[in-house]
């Protein structure tokens, strides 16, 4: 593998054997976005051809929820908190109030 690596004012190409670990800057994936009307282009005249289980030949009992690891026994959505409390204070109240709502909860 044949790697670029950069200097403050110069880039130095060195070969790597693999396996290895390489570390990157962020410069590195500089996202490129889609142009729709470029996709739509491409794919108006595409055939798509619908294809089934048997099609590609899987067993039904091996597809699907029958086949998966995981099996889900319970979902529970999380309830809405209520509403926080906007306190004007100075320092000195807010440490007050601060140490006095953590004492409530038992928190210190």
């Amino acid at each position: 593998m044949i790697v670029k690596k950069q200097f403050e004012d110069f880039y130095q190409m060195i070969k790597i054997n693999k396996p290895c670990l390489l570390t990157v800057l962020r410069e590195m994936n500089k996202p490129r976005y889609m142009v729709t009307s470029r996709i739509f282009d491409v794919c108006q005249n595409q055939i798509v051809e619908k294809m089934n289980i048997a099609d590609i030949g899987l067993e039904p009992e091996r597809t699907g929820l029958k086949a998966s690891p995981t099996q889900v026994k319970k979902v529970i959505t999380k309830s809405a908190k209520a509403a926080g409390k906007v306190h004007e204070l100075g320092p000195k109240e807010s440490v007050q109030l601060i140490i006095e709502k953590l004492s409530e909860k038992f928190v210190i």
